[in-house]
């Protein structure tokens, strides 16, 4: 798509947002990868106020429509899909540019997204450790939508309490009827938001994370749940093994964020915290583009990371520099915010 077609776009975009009147600082297109033959959609990022934001009693309520909105009709408009997500940027201060990169490096990842459900595998895990200490999920649930939310949760019966959980673990079949206002999506993950914090101690990664971690002893699986406490949200969650626990040599068995947090630099800033904990973590052997990007752009800025050859070699990524990878050569990526030299 050359310049002067995606100028008009940019035109037409400002000025559907301009109409709309919202509380933004402003937003920009993220063209990465667009192509019109494939399934590859830009991004719109709109970017809020956060003193609006933080004035806002329920702020996912707020900004969650909104992007549907936006997202909904944008593409009326322009005849094609575009995705839409969000920053959130004092408007006073904000005098940066924001810079897009220009290409993911596909060359050695896995084609496609990684579809993963983090916030339905977030309520399995903490329902079953909620149930094994004896603590009442429906009391936990009252507790929540009556004494917070103000709803009259009486009138739910015992039946769609139990549809309402299966629901909230992923099967949409048994979504309740009548339970409107339990089942938006700004409400469930503030409802994670309030289970974490009332029944797990939650640690700041200084971030603006927190997070808790259910360790699995019984197989030396750890899975790290994040949340924004600004925002009151579930962010996404980082399963790892403990390779070795004595030198804390951590593998990642898997990670996500939220599909609408996507793009929004959340998934560094759980790697992050995750490397907090251990001096050495190992990447996942199955990468996708996402999860790449993480790796190779983003971590080099905060931590040494190598990349491990075939023959076992580490070669360290060099940040803000042009990534010289041996494609068909590269293995797995470690890093460590503790050690400038790898020694496993």
């Amino acid at each position: 798509m050359n310049d002067d077609i995606k100028k008009r776009i940019e035109s037409i975009v400002s000025n559907f947002l301009d109409l709309l009147k919202l509380n933004l600082c402003g937003f920009f297109i993220d063209w990465n990868q667009f192509d019109f033959s494939s399934s590859n959609k830009p991004k719109i990022v709109l970017i809020f106020d956060l003193d609006f934001i933080n004035r806002s009693t329920k702020k996912l309520a707020y900004i969650l429509p909104t992007i549907s909105k936006v997202e909904k009709e944008i593409s009326k408009v322009l005849g094609f899909k575009f995705d839409v997500g969000y920053l959130i940027r004092d408007c006073k201060s904000l005098e940066e540019q924001i810079v897009n990169e220009s290409k993911e490096l596909e060359e050695v990842a896995v084609p496609g997204i990684y579809h993963a459900y983090p916030l339905q595998g977030f309520f399995s895990a903490v329902f079953r450790t909620l149930q094994e200490k004896g603590i009442n999920l429906r009391e936990v649930f009252d507790t929540y939508f009556g004494k917070h939310l103000d709803l009259d949760t009486s009138k739910v019966s015992n039946k769609n309490f139990e549809d309402y959980l299966e629901y909230l673990l992923g099967d949409n079949s048994r979504k309740p009827i009548k339970m409107r206002n339990y089942t938006e999506y700004a409400t469930i993950t503030e409802f994670a938001f309030f289970i974490a914090e009332e029944f797990f101690k939650l640690k700041t990664a200084g971030l603006g994370l927190h997070y808790f971690v259910i360790d699995e002893k019984s197989n030396r699986l750890k899975t790290f749940y994040f949340f924004d406490s600004l925002m009151t949200i579930f962010v996404g969650a980082i399963e790892i093994d403990v390779k070795n626990s004595n030198k804390k040599i951590f593998q990642v068995i898997s990670s996500a964020a939220e599909k609408k947090l996507i793009g929004l630099g959340y998934g560094t800033k759980m790697y992050l915290s995750v490397l907090e904990n251990c001096n050495y973590l190992l990447s996942d052997e199955f990468m996708y583009p996402a999860s790449l990007k993480v790796w190779t752009k983003s971590l080099p800025n905060y931590s040494n990371v190598w990349w491990i050859d075939e023959n076992k070699k580490y070669k360290k990524i060099k940040p803000n520099q042009p990534l010289e990878l041996d494609y068909d050569n590269v293995s797995q990526f470690i890093a460590s915010t503790k050690y400038k030299k790898v020694n496993i």
